[in-house]
């Protein structure tokens, strides 16, 4: 599958790139791009720009929940929600240094980060 809309932009540099799993209500395969202080969301399938998110410093991962919404991880030391199809942004917490890794467990229904404060 070629993205071509991100050879458009060939002037950022891709730090991260995510795919949505399949479910039953969208199949879709959707991707996200972190570029400096921007979440970005695309529709991989029909090369399509969703929305982006502006966060107050550099953005250090991001995972998807569903198909409706995600997490980012901050240097501003944030994690935060992302509501894709309402382009809402709801702050869940905040760790003592930037957040470098953000994961959905669907095992357990748990946003879990990690952080240069070395904590989870």
């Amino acid at each position: 599958m070629q993205l071509d809309m991100l050879q458009e932009e060939n002037d950022n540099v891709l730090e991260k790139l995510r795919f949505a799993e399949e479910s039953c209500q969208d199949a879709e395969m959707r991707v996200k791009e972190l570029e400096k202080q921007r979440v970005r969301l695309y529709d991989a399938s029909a090369n399509v720009f969703r929305g982006e998110f502006l966060h107050g410093g550099a953005v250090l991962d991001c995972c998807f929940h569903d198909d409706t919404s995600g997490f980012s991880a901050s240097a501003d030391n944030t994690v935060t929600r992302l509501v894709f199809d309402h382009g809402r942004e709801d702050l869940l917490g905040c760790h003592d240094a930037p957040v470098r890794c953000v994961e959905y467990s669907y095992a357990t229904g748990q946003v879990i980060t990690g952080s240069w404060d070395k904590k989870l």
